[in-house]
């Protein structure tokens, strides 16, 4: 288990530090709209992923007992539903472009679609190390994948090939994940297909297909506005600007939310320890979160000036939306462990159905003004989500609106002074602080308020443990 720990955290540490570097040459190198285009093409063949594999993968990663016949099965299913997608991407990449208004996106989902079929092809092999826990042999195969997908990328981009760098480099990164994982894989498929048991492993994906729809109107709903009413490079604005606020919070915060899982499920049963539990975590995510994201705010025109050039001026404003969404967004993030660790698993299915309805509405009526309004729509709907999931956890599990927004009180608090200080530092300083010089100055106060944090924050034990458990120590 320990061993399985550090090779996950192993390659999600490599993963965030090696893609964001290619991510941000590859914006130096690119323009908008190029990434608005490769956006769209994503969008779609996301969605029919989720199709394809209909909650499979997982069927087999939690059935006990033997999983040979399961996984015979589910190769032949996955395969047949990717080679069926595909065929159906050929036929409609016209008319789907026609909806987003932009001819080129036509032939880039025809290309792009193969991530279907070469996915299919190794589906089986990943699950089944994940079964097993290898996560040694899935770490190598990530940082293949992520290697060639961005040496080729960056090649590409280099000759000029515009959006066709980011597709050449998903499907380089793609095949050679798959190769590699059948090279590594003791388990063959065999010529026989069992429909009985075929249906049984149908009927527990559903559900898991199910939610995974739900999550990806969450997560590309707001992108599907974008690209239908205003087009590949306000797309592209948008997606580049949303992905490089996750990259950055994500490295920080995204290794700790499977042990929150873990000590919640633990305790489960015990309700005041559960609930002091989610209130700690909480509390962490948010004097992290709220001054990261606040940093990432008053430094968004100085990052693209040192970062991304002339070609990507109007992204500050995307920027600094999410610098606010996703910060507060991660400050929640131990809520949904905590549904799922108390089984309120219909609890926290509604919530994502709950979502759906204002959500779409929302982003149908605000992308009508334009971008801007649009952005300002999308942190009042964090908010909303905020307080839904607050409301429902005090009705589920007793943990009150007191004691959450207690818990994150310490971190609008660091946000804010981070904000106020460096807002009154430009006022004096006025034009003589350059770019460079703000960066020192949002990095001097992070710097003091985390050596707040582990020396003198009466948490500290806590945060302590939580980073020893995220390393794979008891």
């Amino acid at each position: 288990m320990i061993s399985a720990s550090k090779w996950s955290l192993l390659s999600e540490t490599a993963s965030k530090a090696i893609t964001p570097l290619a991510f941000l040459i590859l914006a130096r190198l690119l323009d908008p709209e190029s990434f608005g285009i490769f956006a769209l093409a994503t969008l779609a063949i996301t969605f029919a992923q989720i199709l394809w594999d209909s909650g499979l993968s997982k069927a087999l990663i939690q059935r006990e007992g033997n999983s040979d016949d399961a996984a015979n099965v589910i190769f032949f299913a996955n395969i047949a539903l990717g080679l069926i997608l595909y065929l159906l991407i050929l036929l409609l990449a016209q008319k789907f472009a026609e909806l987003f208004g932009d001819v080129r996106l036509a032939n880039v989902l025809i290309v792009q679609g193969l991530q279907m079929v070469i996915a299919s092809a190794a589906s089986v092999q990943n699950a089944l190390f994940q079964r097993h826990m290898d996560f040694k042999a899935l770490f190598r195969a990530r940082m293949m994948n992520i290697l060639v997908g961005s040496g080729v990328a960056l090649f590409l981009a280099g000759l000029g090939c515009g959006y066709w760098a980011l597709v050449g480099g998903v499907l380089a990164g793609d095949a050679v994940r798959a190769i590699y994982l059948w090279i590594l894989s003791p388990w063959r498929p065999k010529w026989r297909f069992e429909l009985t048991l075929a249906k049984q492993l149908w009927a527990f994906g559903g559900w898991i297909l199910v939610e995974e729809l739900l999550a990806w109107f969450i997560v590309w709903g707001d992108s599907t506005f974008v690209g239908i009413y205003l087009g590949a490079h306000e797309l592209g604005l948008y997606r580049t600007g949303s992905l490089i606020v996750t990259m950055m919070l994500s490295t920080l915060l995204e290794p700790l939310v499977p042990v929150t899982f873990s000590g919640l499920s633990r305790i489960q049963g015990e309700r005041e320890r559960f609930n002091a539990y989610v209130d700690r975590v909480t509390r962490l995510f948010a004097v992290i979160a709220l001054p990261v994201g606040a940093s990432i705010l008053v430094l968004r025109q100085p990052f693209v000036d040192i970062l991304l050039g002339e070609r990507w001026d109007g992204i500050q404003p995307v920027i600094g939306t999410f610098a606010i969404a996703t910060g507060l967004s991660y400050a929640l993030s131990a809520f949904p462990p905590a549904f799922r660790a108390s089984g309120r698993i219909k609890a926290f299915a509604t919530l994502r159905v709950l979502s759906v309805l204002y959500i779409l509405p929302v982003y149908f009526l605000s992308i009508q003004a334009g971008l801007l309004v649009f952005l300002y729509a999308r942190i009042g709907v964090t908010v909303m989500t905020m307080l839904l999931y607050a409301f429902v956890l005090n009705h589920c599990l007793r943990y009150g609106f007191i004691p959450f927004f207690r818990s994150i009180s310490s971190g609008l608090f660091g946000a804010f002074l981070l904000w106020g200080t460096t807002l009154v530092v430009t006022r004096v300083f006025g034009q003589g602080l350059l770019p460079w010089h703000q960066v020192i100055v949002v990095f001097l106060l992070l710097m003091g308020m985390g050596l707040h944090l582990l020396l003198l924050s009466k948490d500290r034990s806590f945060f302590r443990q939580i980073v020893r458990l995220s390393f794979g120590k008891a």
